[in-house]
């Protein structure tokens, strides 16, 4: 007979490793859940399908057919429903279905009933703002993500039937990354019948796929030097040589575009520089192409095209937007310093972006207001209250949605402008400015800590420079270094990731700056915006007698 007084019953043994291993399990870390792509982000909250056939139907409804008309048709017909939740479904759906309903709309504003005429109106805005646009670059920009070679037909659609230049973009972006050599008689068709526009972008395409390159040679014989422009970068891509002297020839165009575009490619493809701008002085210009037709004539000869060509990213358009306060004053100028358009209704402008179609978006410190223009200078609208205090800085996302920096709140704020509030980062110290790297991480200047950032989008730092003395602004340039505005020692420095600081200009009061393509800075400071040269010398003054706060180019 066994004795079990003062041992554990084999139930409770039991009992006791089943809590233990739940404990143990819970304490196991849940596994990670993918974050979500942006783009599946914002067409997801406005009600639209992510799956790439219904991605390819919200492109294709850029050119209704015969079912997308009847479905318009349905959607306006509910606008008057007595039902307030089918007449709200009717315009959540006409906002889906986006521009392609522009026009049966404007059929209806004079319709009878003072209720349809109100939702046509809030819908015919909603169109004018470009809300609905963001949604068309999502769209293009998920289907390149995803290779979707089933798209082509849709993406192609929506760069002929864009509503803005940033869609037709986006579009263009997308089919470079799945064209496919099955488009190959499509694209050959097109530069061969197609309008401008389109020959220009299958000529593109096609040097994509390599190859047989022969209508892109044909077409360097082109009149017009925007085709001349599209066979060469064409060529570009597909590693041929041919595309040297014609990127060489059309330096000397008349079309600012047409210079800046073929000098870049000219910079990738041959991996040398000859001090070349395409916005400086004709004299100037032409002693550059003289030195790249002596190269052409030389090293050129022999030269192996690097490829790929990549994408081309931003390139300088000879256009600064700047703001004053003192009184408040947004000004976009050419390079020259010419004036194109100036406002004067927002009293304290601190932070300006352009838009990929050269519109412009404006940061109200004092009103918490954020104020967009159109690329003429004029205004469209005012997200009003959208945004805590202090909203110093701002950045314009590929997806349309805007990132702004509020020094106040020590946030950095996404904002959809349709909808308002998408997220937040806290950022201790004072965000003065904030610049969106290509990687997509954060440029943040800290006033109050004296430091420069570099964040990803969850505000875990990669980079930081400490020990600055109330930097205002900072740029990444395209060697990687980092250009500030340091207030707090009246000057402006380029530091390198290390740390170390190579360059450095004196001059009162800094506020913002940007580096131009000819290797100068221009400095906005307490008295006026300013060209500063290698030196750190003055060479030129485009506005004086105001504090100019914020500059900006494209």
């Amino acid at each position: 007979m066994h004795d079990h007084r003062g041992a554990p019953s084999r139930c409770l043994v039991w009992a006791l490793f089943a809590i233990v291993w739940a404990r143990v399990g819970a304490a196991q870390p849940a596994p990670e859940t993918p974050a979500r792509d942006p783009d599946e982000r914002i067409l997801a909250d406005a009600g639209y399908e992510t799956d790439t056939p219904a991605l390819i139907a919200v492109l294709d409804a850029l050119r209704p057919s015969e079912e997308l008309r009847a479905r318009i048709a349905r959607a306006a017909a509910r606008l008057g429903d007595p039902s307030y939740e089918a007449r709200e479904e009717a315009s959540r759906e006409l906002v889906r279905i986006g521009v392609a309903a522009r026009a049966d709309l404007e059929a209806l504003t004079g319709h009878a009933d003072l209720e349809v005429r109100y939702r046509v109106q809030a819908l015919l805005q909603v169109y004018a703002r470009g809300t609905t646009h963001s949604y068309l670059v999502s769209a293009a920009r998920l289907l390149g993500k995803r290779g979707a070679t089933a798209a082509f037909d849709a993406l192609l659609t929506a760069t002929r039937h864009a509503p803005s230049p940033r869609v037709a973009t986006a579009a263009e972006q997308a089919l470079a990354r799945i064209v496919a050599p099955e488009h190959r008689p499509a694209l050959v068709a097109l530069i061969e019948r197609g309008e401008s526009a389109e020959r220009g972008l299958a000529l593109r395409l096609v040097g994509r796929l390599g190859g047989d390159t022969a209508a892109l040679v044909r077409a360097l014989g082109e009149a017009d030097p925007r085709l001349r422009l599209s066979a060469a970068e064409g060529l570009a891509h597909a590693g041929e040589a041919a595309c040297l002297g014609a990127l060489v020839s059309l330096l000397g165009e008349e079309a600012l575009d047409v210079r800046i575009r073929a000098h870049e490619i000219l910079k990738r493809v041959s991996g040398v520089e000859h001090a070349f701008v395409a916005y400086e002085a004709p004299e100037k210009r032409a002693a550059a192409v003289g030195r790249w037709r002596a190269w052409l004539e030389g090293p050129g000869r022999e030269h192996k095209i690097a490829t790929p060509l990549g994408e081309l990213g931003r390139q300088f358009q000879g256009q600064i937007a700047y703001c004053q306060i003192n009184p408040g004053r947004v000004v976009l100028v050419d390079v020259t310093g010419g004036e194109l358009a100036a406002d004067e209704s927002v009293p304290t402008p601190w932070g300006i972006a352009f838009d990929a179609g050269g519109g412009r978006w404006v940061s109200d410190y004092a009103r918490r207001k954020i104020v967009q223009f159109d690329s003429a200078g004029k205004k469209v609208r005012e997200l009003d209250g959208l945004v805590p205090q202090g909203a110093m800085d701002l950045a314009v996302l590929p997806s349309g949605t805007l990132l702004v920096a509020c020094s106040n709140a020590n946030q950095i704020v996404e904002l959809d402008p349709a909808k308002g509030e998408v997220s937040k980062i806290d950022v201790q110290g004072r965000p003065m400015s904030l610049e969106v790297l290509d990687d997509g991480a954060l440029l943040v200047a800290l006033q109050r800590t004296g430091e420069v950032v570099e964040i990803d989008r969850s505000g875990k730092r990669r980079w930081v420079k400490a020990g600055l003395k109330n930097p205002m602004s900072a740029h990444r340039l395209e060697n990687g270094n980092t250009l500030v505005c340091e207030m707090g020692g009246q000057r402006v420095v380029e530091i390198d990731p290390a740390g170390r600081e190579v360059w450095t200009a004196k001059i009162t009061m800094p506020y913002d700056c940007l580096r131009l393509p000819n290797g100068n800075t221009l400095v906005g400071h307490q008295q006026g915006l300013v060209e500063l040269d290698a030196a750190g010398t003055t060479v030129r003054t485009i506005v004086t007698g105001r504090f100019v706060v914020r500059v900006a180019g494209r």
